[in-house]
């Protein structure tokens, strides 16, 4: 609590305009570049560059030197240090050490506007998937939704694992299986920072995640405030539409409207293939036929999500760990035991391969 109050009271003390000249240094940019300080803050270093007449935020990982930096009291180069460290060794395959460090840094930035908080929350997110916690990984993914503000998705820098168009997670579709059952999905915290999108994400998450222990009824109830909750947004938003797409598929109460889910995913796999959205296509397709009554669809859905396992895990190899378990667990089910084990011993050998091509690399680069 003590060190959250120096950093209030430092971001107001500094937080007044400034006429010194500067020149920083970006991570993300090369050279050294002639700048106006304005002020430091929670997100970053605000400067006018150039001759440019509105400021610009430079969040705290992207800083790498700043001349006369008297704006920039101790506790904000602790946060510009830690800030850095963990956005580089996520860049470079370290999870397990960005996690340590993005973790800390969650408890002063997550629910929060502004680009040091974007990054924090996709961190976070990202570690938290890595170790195989699909649940945990949703709020902090929402929290990047509402690091944006006001501002469109479409609009923001590209971000490694969020495909920007779509303003998904690329890892973390609405799917959940085996262990994720064993974790709540937790609420969203309240307050006004919180986005319509977050909430629309976090509502279709966490009927995905409980919805075995819904009746009929009660779904019907709960698609209806989503899809109420969608119109809200006042414009077309691609991402939502592609996940209630595998909402309404895999969970929808009547056999129509699955099946019409499952016809719009399909004209996705024909128009995006070799892709990240033809892996969760398939996902959905695959899901969806599982969870069917017949044997025909069981089988047909079982295939879908053996495309992924077999032609797609380079897209994404935790999606492909995750088809694989839905395989298994299936085949298990159909005293076809051995098969799927045999499945998820090659996905799971071809993981480790990836994570230890990953570790020398990182090793190189330290």
């Amino acid at each position: 609590m003590i060190h959250k109050l120096v950093l209030i009271l430092s971001a107001y003390v500094v937080s007044s305009a400034y006429s010194q000249s500067t020149q920083v240094v970006r991570w993300s940019v090369d050279g050294r570049h002639e700048a106006e300080i304005v002020s430091a803050g929670e997100q970053g270093v605000t400067l006018k560059l150039g001759n440019d007449d509105l400021p610009t935020i430079i969040p705290w990982y992207d800083l790498r030197e700043l001349t006369n930096n008297q704006v920039i009291t101790s506790d904000w180069k602790k946060i510009n240090l830690d800030a850095w460290r963990a956005h580089a060794r996520l860049n470079r395959g370290d999870y397990s050490g960005a996690a340590r460090l993005y973790q800390q840094l969650a408890q002063n930035y997550l629910w929060k506007v502004g680009p040091e908080s974007a990054d924090v929350a996709v961190g976070l997110s990202r570690t938290t998937l890595d170790r195989g916690d699909r649940v945990g990984a949703v709020l902090p993914f929402l929290g990047w939704s509402v690091a944006l503000g006001t501002s469109n998705f479409e609009e923001s820098s590209p971000v490694d694992g969020i495909d920007i168009q779509y303003g998904v997670l690329v890892d973390l579709p609405p799917i959940f299986v085996g262990d994720d059952f064993d974790t709540q999905l937790e609420p969203m915290p309240n307050g006004q920072t919180v986005s319509l999108r977050a909430k629309i994400l976090h509502a279709i998450y966490k009927l995905a995640h409980d919805a075995d222990s819904r009746t009929d009824e009660q779904l019907r109830d709960d698609l209806v405030s989503i899809n109420s909750l969608v119109q809200q947004q006042g414009r077309r938003d691609p991402g939502v539409v592609f996940i209630v797409e595998m909402l309404n598929a895999v969970h929808h109460p009547d056999l129509q409207k699955r099946n019409a889910s499952r016809a719009a995913l399909k004209r996705r796999v024909r128009t995006n293939p070799d892709s990240w959205i033809e892996v969760w296509a398939r996902l959905g397709i695959g899901a969806s036929l599982i969870s069917e009554k017949d044997t025909k669809s069981n089988e047909l859905g079982a295939i879908e999500l053996i495309h992924i396992v077999v032609r797609l895990a380079h897209e994404s190899p935790a999606l492909a760990l995750l088809s694989s378990q839905m395989v298994n667990e299936y085949l298990i089910k159909t005293n076809r035991e051995q098969w799927g084990q045999s499945i998820m011993l090659q996905v799971k050998e071809n993981s480790m391969n990836s994570a230890v091509i990953n570790e020398k690399e990182s090793k190189v680069h330290e």
